[in-house]
């Protein structure tokens, strides 16, 4: 091979020239079926367009504020937060009640209710930022840890999307509720039983040490009786004193209630802080009239040269060519070739079937 063979090949820049302009004349040979391809594709197009189902995110923020009553810090991580949101407080039995007040899925009412609160989980998103219990800080100690939680529902009506969002919203503000008012009842109930058990406590050690009272004045003639009598009063009034001070710490002091509430996890309050309803999507004629030209437009190419590229008919020389067949000759158009020819005058063109046609290119 020589060594100028690479120059004596043809540019790729003029092949594909060539190509196209090969695509164009067949195209031009069936314009009809190459329009009927480009409208069937923004026909397709502008159905899908004008059926496509609008979606609106509709967001409630609420606000997770740890109580002033609250001495025990704890740190919580983001994902331990939202898994709580999403498992506990957001419980199946809620959701399912909102499903069916709000006549959600109506699919459930064929697989069950499990299945609409699971379409309602994949509506609801769940976002935590500005968490201030992830970690904790000494010279933090005196202020309060907070956290947003995002609840996001998605829904093809922006209406049902805000209400659906602000029902998850409730049902999470409730929940947080009754678990605090529970352990707040379970606390003092605890609490309501300390405080009982010391006043027994302090009755029997009454008791105790006026029996031993009177133990003593009867044996006031034996000294060692006596002092025997002595050491155990002084222990009673020490166990005394400390019930005592065990009571009065039960009953006055605050901070040992909040200790127990905040171990419980009653330290925290949930209360909503801003809501964002979705606005009505307006659609523009303008932009659906622009996106359906460019669509034409690039339709209009792809279907040429689909068409082009699949059309089997011989249209010029070079097509004789591809089919490995010898081209004696090429008789080239001219102005006025067209004059009283067959086709002017009206007579109908003979087609040949495409299997013939195909048997005799073998």
């Amino acid at each position: 091979m020589s060594e100028d063979w690479y120059d004596s090949e043809e540019s790729t820049r003029i092949g594909l020239v060539v190509e196209l302009q090969r695509i164009v004349r067949r195209t031009r040979a069936r314009p009809l079926r190459v329009i009927a391809v480009a409208l069937l594709l923004v026909g397709a197009v502008a159905w899908k367009l004008a059926h496509k189902k609008a979606s609106y995110q509709a967001e409630v923020v609420l606000s997770l504020n740890e109580e002033s009553m609250s001495v025990h810090k704890t740190n919580i991580p983001v994902e331990e937060l939202k898994d709580y949101v999403w498992t506990v407080l957001m419980s199946d039995n809620k959701l399912a009640e909102i499903v069916e007040k709000r006549d959600l899925h109506k699919l459930r009412k064929t697989f069950g209710v499990q299945y609409g609160v699971e379409q309602l989980r994949g509506q609801i998103d769940i976002a935590i930022w500005k968490n201030s219990f992830i970690e904790f800080k000494d010279e933090e100690a005196n202020g309060l840890s907070s956290a947003r939680i995002g609840i996001t529902v998605t829904d093809g009506s922006n209406t049902q999307a805000f209400t659906i969002a602000r029902d998850v919203a409730d049902v999470i503000i409730k929940t947080a509720e009754k678990q605090n008012q529970d352990i707040a009842d379970k606390v003092s109930a605890e609490v309501k039983t300390e405080r009982a058990d010391l006043v027994k406590r302090l009755d029997g050690l009454a008791a105790q040490i006026a029996d031993l009272e009177r133990e003593r004045a009867k044996a006031a003639t034996k000294p060692g009786v006596q002092a025997s009598i002595e050491l155990e009063l002084t222990n009673l009034a020490r166990q005394q004193k400390s019930a005592n001070n065990q009571l009065i710490v039960l009953s006055s002091s605050r901070g040992a209630i909040a200790d127990r509430i905040t171990a419980a996890g009653l330290d925290m309050s949930i209360t909503t802080v801003d809501e964002r309803r979705p606005e009505v999507a307006v659609h523009s004629t303008f932009i659906l009239i622009l996106i359906l030209t460019v669509v034409g437009v690039f339709a209009l190419i792809g279907s040429m040269l689909v068409v082009g590229a699949f059309d089997p008919r011989v249209h010029d020389s070079e097509d004789v060519l591809r089919l490995g067949l010898p081209m004696l000759g090429h008789v080239p158009g001219f102005p006025g070739d067209h004059v009283a020819s067959l086709r002017a005058r009206g007579a109908a063109r003979r087609r040949v079937p495409s299997f013939l046609r195909w048997r005799s290119h073998r």
